[in-house]
């Protein structure tokens, strides 16, 4: 369950500024996507007067969880991860949606091992061949056209899958800023400027793994799909289903890449890219202002059950939209966030994060404010039972 907070950042309800709205709107937006093995299914969604709700598809596990865990951590495995991540944005794109913030966090693995792609919270429909403007995402994974304030269309969700590809090969982000910007600049801003002011990328893996630093480690075919997923041009960049055509997609969907060579493993090539801030990286010990109301909301429900009263909804509905408390199944204990860099100003936004509980044999998923060094671009709050 994804859970938004209705309340701005001083805990006054955010209804004029247009937060019931948004969450309205990331609702049809999501809705407006037919069920697909490749993208977390929305069930419901509830609004109530200090939250909104979203009952989605349960997944097992993250997806770096499912990256180190891979037993063939090669460009077969990974071959074959990529394409479903291509599935899925394809699949968003034929619904006429944009996602906006594609990156390795926002994909899920499902109980059938599938990769879906989730949280379409900064999404946006367009009608065929029509354009969009505005700045949304992560900034290592925003487009040049978006950062130039160009209008741009769904080749946007493309380029970040790019990024996403060449992180995983190389170990490093395509574009880094200069050590005089990030002096000079917050993290997040100077990635912007690096990304829309850089030149084509080396294609070489990156010193810190400590592996012979040669683009040759990598097939010609992967070498085809990264350059021509990264081109800066969005007209001469393919499509989803374009890229999913070529020869890299299509040999490992079928789990035929280069089924004789002894490829190089890209576990070092993972991890160096989480170093660089790939995947989010939090210290899940601050319990928030929202965490605190969640639970007695939830205790409020247990004892509205406990008095036969079950009918009684503990929050007041805003409108004519329906109300609900938190699940019965939800945690009796607090949920920790955290939010320990404020990176731009009221700029911050949370992604998923999964931790699991051994005692129980099953996975907690929590969506807290971000510790991430490239923190998704956004405002509201919202957390993840």
């Amino acid at each position: 369950m994804k859970i938004i907070s209705m309340h701005d950042e001083k805990d006054k309800l955010d209804e004029d500024n247009g937060r019931l709205q948004k969450s309205g709107r990331e609702h049809r937006n999501w809705k407006q996507l037919t069920q697909h093995p490749n993208c977390v299914f929305l069930y419901e969604s509830f609004f109530g007067h200090n939250f909104s709700y979203m009952v989605m598809e349960k997944c097992e596990k993250g997806l770096f969880q499912a990256l180190e865990t891979m037993p063939d951590m090669t460009e077969r495995g990974f071959g074959k991860i990529i394409a479903e991540m291509l599935l899925g944005i394809a699949h968003c794109h034929s619904c006429n949606v944009i996602h906006r913030d594609i990156k390795p966090d926002n994909f899920l693995v499902g109980r059938d091992n599938a990769v879906k792609l989730a949280d379409f919270g900064f999404s946006t429909t367009i009608s065929s061949q029509s354009k969009t403007t505005g700045v949304y995402g992560t900034a290592p994974f925003m487009c040049p056209e978006m950062l130039q304030g160009e209008p741009y269309d769904e080749k946007a969700d493309v380029w970040s899958l790019a990024v996403v590809v060449y992180a995983f090969l190389f170990g490093c982000f395509p574009y880094t800023p200069t050590k005089e910007a990030q002096g000079a600049l917050s993290a997040s801003r100077a990635m912007k400027r690096a990304v829309r002011m850089g030149a084509t990328p080396s294609f070489e893996p990156c010193a810190r793994v400590g592996t012979p630093a040669s683009g040759s480690m990598r097939s010609a075919e992967a070498m085809q799909l990264a350059k021509a997923v990264l081109n800066r041009d969005p007209v001469a960049r393919p499509s989803a289903e374009e890229a999913l055509r070529m020869p890299w997609m299509v040999a490992s969907l079928n789990g035929h890449h280069l089924p004789d060579a002894d490829l190089p493993s890209l576990r070092p090539m993972l991890y160096a890219a989480k170093k660089s801030g790939a995947f989010e990286m939090r210290d899940a010990r601050k319990v928030t202002a929202d965490d605190v109301l969640l639970n007695q909301l939830q205790a409020g429900k247990s004892k509205a059950n406990q008095m036969d009263d079950v009918d009684m909804p503990v929050e007041k509905p805003i409108g004519g939209l329906r109300a609900m408390g938190v699940s019965k199944g939800a945690s009796d204990s607090p949920r920790k966030t955290t939010a320990k860099v404020d990176w731009e100003t009221a700029s911050n936004r949370s992604t998923l994060s999964g931790s699991t509980n051994r005692s129980r044999g099953s996975e907690k998923w929590t969506r807290c404010a971000s510790s991430s060094q490239f923190p998704s671009r956004g405002t509201s709050k919202d957390s993840m039972l």
